[in-house]
């Protein structure tokens, strides 16, 4: 009895252990890794498409998020959020995130993107294709 114990207990800490690195495969999917900075942009992207979507409906979203911690967060290449022009863009998204607060309109939320875009052509150009699918329709 207690070797069927030990033999269920192996197998189930092996299946674990092959669960954690399918996962850990799909998280560094990456040829650089993930980093804290990309999975930020990720997260920031699912939230502005739902933004998009409470536009879409004609709702007038709640102050939206600012995701300041994109400043601190480890990107993929060391030091590259520190950069005079990542600060700059940086700066002009979260001018655009303060703007769609107060208007909470269609258009201030493609400047927002816009302001995504802006900082994506000048830095890292790769998720261009995606950003692009956040902008609205004008009203």
């Amino acid at each position: 009895m207690i070797l069927k114990v030990i033999a269920v207990l192996i197998v189930f800490v092996l299946f674990m252990a092959s669960c954690a690195e399918e996962k850990s495969k799909i998280l560094n999917r990456d040829p650089n890794g993930t980093s804290e900075l990309q999975l930020t942009m990720r997260d920031m992207y699912d939230y502005f498409d739902e933004i998009k979507k409470e536009l879409a409906a004609g709702n007038k979203p709640e102050n939206i998020k600012a995701f300041k911690h994109i400043m601190t967060d480890k990107p993929t290449e060391e030091g590259k959020n520190a950069s005079e022009v990542y600060m700059a863009m940086a700066d002009s998204y979260f001018l655009a995130v303060e703007n769609m607060n107060l208007e909470k309109n269609q258009e201030a939320f493609n400047q927002l993107v816009s302001s995504c875009m802006s900082c994506h052509q000048q830095v890292c150009p790769g998720p261009m294709v995606k950003i692009k699918k956040l902008y609205t329709l004008a009203d």
